[in-house]
């Protein structure tokens, strides 16, 4: 087993990906009303998971931090989220374009 320390990443994103990433739940597991600092971050990397292709270094995390996930049922991403992914999954294709051999 890994011994990998990833702070309150690994508890925000099973929140997310499970879609239970709710005001309700962080009030239990956080003792407040507020949102932890790391979870717009990583409902974005949960969505770019999706554009993401097999064996690129972020599906590998994504695979270890999701290791026996019950179920993969994010909630729907905001309009303002699904503009910052396509921005995002834009900017990607076209920094990896200038990594390929011409």
């Amino acid at each position: 087993m890994y011994r990998f320390k990833a702070g309150l990443k690994y508890p925000l994103r099973r929140l997310v990906v499970t879609g239970t990433d709710t005001p309700e739940n962080f009030s239990l597991l956080f003792g407040s009303q507020q949102i932890p600092d790391g979870h717009a971050e990583t409902r974005k990397e949960v969505f770019m998971a999706a554009e993401t292709p097999a064996g690129s270094p972020m599906a590998a995390m994504g695979g270890f931090y999701d290791q026996g996930c019950p179920r993969w049922s994010p909630r729907p991403a905001s309009e303002e989220e699904e503009k910052e992914i396509q921005k995002q999954v834009e900017f990607s294709r076209t920094f990896s374009s200038f990594l390929r051999p011409p």
